[in-house]
């Protein structure tokens, strides 16, 4: 008996010899688990290390360029209200546009003070539309009933001025418009800027002028002398005076030499010796023609008074 119990107590210390030995070998050969890196372990190490600053505007710059691709994408209910209001307002001006060049085909639109530089202080401008008018008596009549119905104050000043194609005539085509025979090579010699206007005298009523500009006493001189031919025929509708056969002689009769305030001037005559039409060389670059003495003194005095506050 005692000799089976020692056997048994041997087997059993064999038994657990062999499974120690299996054990150890078991756990050499069991592979040791893999170290797992994960984002969340990163962020955590992260922001230990003091880090998260920098990871938080790597957020926000993404959370922005999120935005901002909503706020620029045309699918937005915003972008899409622009896009159409947009759309809208280019076929408004394209609509505009196509109705205004194809209506200014037939319509010929007038500027009711068109732009001009006034070599003379006047209180007042009127424009005169001469599109349709091509006869000179005409044109002149027009501008006489001007004169007669301007409510310019007594001593003042209203400049009339001829406009076609909602321009200023200037004298060159003044001069076309009413068939001039002022000489052809002295045109160059007087500026394309020149007035027209009326005077109202105490004395003597409503009177009308014309002002121009040369560029010197010596170079116009001459050609106004040829003119003088032919002015008054040129030019008496415009003052008020009626052509009859009882002054027709007024055509062929020269003008003489006189003086008008210290100026020199030319003066044409009536049989009566009325003053007809006179013309005064009012400095080197100014000739005033008129049939009353008080315009040509009020036109001069405007024209030095201009100088002095030069």
């Amino acid at each position: 008996m005692e000799n089976n119990t020692n056997d048994k107590n041997i087997n059993a210390v064999n038994n657990t010899d062999i499974l120690n030995t299996v054990n150890k070998n078991t756990d050499k050969e069991k592979p040791k688990p893999k170290h797992v890196t994960t984002y969340t372990g990163d962020m955590v190490k992260v922001l230990e290390k003091g880090e998260g600053s920098l990871i938080k505007k790597i957020i926000e710059a993404e959370e922005q360029r999120e935005v901002q691709k909503k706020i620029l994408s045309p699918e937005s209910t915003r972008n899409k209200i622009f896009l159409w209001v947009s759309i809208i307002l280019l076929l408004v001006a394209v609509s505009g546009f196509v109705f205004t060049y194809f209506a200014g085909q037939e319509i010929n639109i007038v500027s009711l003070q068109p732009e001009f530089k006034p070599i003379i202080f006047t209180e007042k401008n009127f424009f005169i539309n001469i599109d349709d008018v091509s006869d000179k008596k005409e044109i002149a009549s027009l501008f006489y009933q001007r004169v007669l119905s301007t409510d310019v104050k007594i001593g003042g000043i209203d400049g009339i001025h001829l406009t076609q194609k909602g321009k200023v005539v200037d004298l060159k085509d003044f001069f076309v418009k009413i068939k001039s025979n002022f000489p052809e090579e002295g045109i160059q010699f007087l500026d394309n800027n020149f007035v027209f206007g009326v005077f109202n005298s105490e004395k003597n009523g409503k009177n009308p002028f014309i002002l121009l500009k040369t560029r010197s006493f010596a170079d116009i001189f001459p050609h106004m002398r040829i003119w003088e031919k032919r002015m008054f025929f040129d030019l008496h509708d415009f003052f008020g005076v009626e052509l009859t056969p009882q002054n027709s002689y007024l055509q062929i009769k020269e003008f003489e030499d006189g003086i008008v305030a210290n100026k020199n001037a030319r003066i044409l005559y009536d049989k009566a010796g009325e003053r007809v039409l006179i013309y005064v060389f009012i400095d080197d670059n100014s000739i005033v023609i008129s049939k009353e003495i008080s315009s040509a003194n009020e036109v001069m005095s405007r024209i030095m008074g201009s100088k002095i506050k030069k």
